[in-house]
This record gives C-alpha cells, structure tokens and sequence, in this order.
C-alpha cells in the first residue's frame, strides 16, 4: 500500500477568507505575507497580510519600504516575526506554477524557511517549503487544503477585501493586445 506522507498546508478560515478574496477580486496579480504556525509535520496558515505594491496583470512587486514598515508595526505589535514564513501570490488569470521570478522571489527571501504559495482566479493554488538553513534545499511540494469552498465575493468581507486592494495595489496596465489566457480568447463561430 502506497502512503502519501507529503505535508500540508491548511488554513484558518480567516486567513483563508483574506487569501481567497485577494485573489479573487484584484484586477490582475497580488501578493503578500502570510503567517503560519508548524503542527506536527504540516503547516497552518494563521494570518494573510496585504501590503503595498506594484501589479499588472501578470506581475507583481511587493514595495520594499512597504514590506519594512510592516516588519516593525508587526514587531512593535508584539507579534513574533518569526511567524512571516509565507509569502503568498497570484498568477491572476494564468495557470499556477513556479515563474523564474517566482523562483528569484524565494531564493531572495532567507530566513530559515519559508512556504510560498500561488493561487489563481480559478481555485487553482500550489505551494511548497524551502528551506536555507543550514543549507539551502527546496523541500518539496505540500498540499494546501482550505478549511471549505471559497468564501463569497459579496458581503462585510468583500467590501473590506475590496477597499484595502484599492488602497494597496498600485495597477500598470499594460499595452498588450494578449489576451490574460486563452479562455479569454473571443469564440470561433461554427
């Protein structure tokens, strides 16, 4: 009998509620931090966190005095910054993998570990731990289970989701005539 022994990743229902709603009602890409606490050999997410950046619709760029103002209202809260050990984004309308920046993104991050996560519009998400202490190694994928089905995009929740993208993401269109995917293609005529 096979036994699948890969960790997981699952979440609060108000970190999901957070992460699910980012994603699903910013206009293209979003990213941020996350919190998480170790159980056993899985992992939970406790908090999302939405800082100020930068977005198209297939980029996005945490602002780094941004990410600094954070870590200190963070600490001065008297939160442990030991639990920042997730960093969260979206790939918008693409599907979910691991971009090169994606990769530059974790390898820049240090630290002693750090899960990172990237969902998309459709419900698609991945995530997965590496670790750079003592060495440098990515561990692996874990499979994130949500604590149940994507929280509504009306409602106090949404309205709030929806006035903090507005304050924290600055959007750059593009000039592109791409299309996001092809879904987003016009249908052929018969």
């Amino acid at each position: 009998m096979l036994i699948d022994e890969r960790p997981s990743l699952r979440a609060t229902p108000a970190a999901w509620e957070k992460l699910w709603l980012y994603i699903s009602l910013a206009e293209g890409e979003v990213g941020g931090l996350a919190s998480m606490e170790a159980t056993d050999s899985d992992f939970l997410l406790t908090e999302t966190f939405l800082l100020d950046q930068s977005a198209t619709d297939v980029t996005n760029e945490l602002d780094p005095a941004a990410v600094s103002r954070f870590l200190m209202e963070y600490l001065d809260s008297g939160a442990d910054p030991g639990a920042l050990k997730v960093w969260w984004h979206s790939h918008a309308r693409e599907s979910v993998f691991w971009s090169d920046d994606d990769v530059r993104t974790i390898n820049n991050f240090g630290g002693e570990m750090l899960i990172s996560v990237v969902g998309n519009k459709a419900g698609k998400f991945l995530a997965r731990l590496d670790r750079f202490e003592p060495s440098r190694q990515t561990i692996g994928w874990l499979d994130f289970y949500p604590p149940g089905p994507p929280p509504s995009e009306s409602g106090p929740a949404a309205d709030e989701a929806r006035a903090e993208l507005r304050q924290r993401i600055h959007v750059i269109h593009r000039s592109t005539n791409k299309p996001w995917t092809d879904c987003d293609l016009p249908r052929r005529k018969g």
